[in-house]
């Protein structure tokens, strides 16, 4: 798999998940998907050859004190993080992260998550611009996913990807019984989708300015 082609402005990066995120990711998980039968282990994961987690993560160095006290004040406010994990900030701070499986061409999403404090900053747009980037590079040529069928945020920014919707997995989420809805993009190594896929690049860096150098393969 070649390497992320996107940089980002500010503090955040995109990097590709290793087993010493395996903490993290799974107090992250537990969070995020506590009532979700269909939530993926990252640590049964790691040893999968075609799977792989791309995380967005802040960098957080201790000598900033000030930035680490702030982090923490954050934390305090929502009671969901437990007292360890606020303990445990070092280095790269998680903000979200998506799971992918990629095989003879064909990709998937199994996993998308970003924090809830977190949203409503293009950071989901921004890990989906680099799932779809990295399969790109790598010769993929489809990705697909499920999603609620409720999640219409979730379902719009997909269908600015160029999902669309081939069919519904009945009672597909145990804690409600809520169907889920199975989306695909296909041929997105056409010379039409990369464009598409600029088009959206360069959009979400003039809204939100955090992409700076971009590359897709032509």
């Amino acid at each position: 798999m070649k390497n992320i082609l996107l940089n980002i402005k500010n503090s955040y990066k995109v990097r590709l998940a290793v087993k010493e995120d395996s903490n993290e990711i799974t107090k992250l998980e537990d969070q995020v998907f506590n009532e979700d039968s269909h939530s993926v282990s990252f640590i049964n994961e790691l040893n999968y050859e075609n799977k792989y987690h791309l995380l967005l993560v802040r960098e957080i160095s201790p000598n900033k004190n000030i930035i680490l006290k702030l982090v923490k004040k954050i934390l305090k406010l929502w009671s969901f993080f437990s007292i360890r994990f606020m303990q445990s900030i070092e280095g790269d701070f998680i903000s979200g992260f998506i799971g992918i499986w990629f095989y003879q061409k064909e990709s998937y999403i199994s996993t998308f998550a970003v924090r809830e404090f977190e949203r409503g900053k293009g950071l989901g747009e921004l890990l989906l611009i680099h799932a779809l980037a990295n399969v790109i590079n790598s010769g993929g040529e489809s990705m697909s996913l499920e999603v609620r069928q409720s999640n219409y945020q979730a379902i719009e920014l997909y269908k600015k990807f160029g999902f669309h919707k081939v069919g519904i997995r009945k009672f597909y989420y145990s804690n409600n019984n809520e169907d889920a809805a199975i989306m695909t993009v296909n041929d997105i190594n056409t010379l039409d989708y990369k464009n598409r896929i600029l088009y959206l690049i360069n959009n979400h860096s003039e809204k939100w300015g955090m992409l700076n150098k971009v590359s897709v393969v032509n």
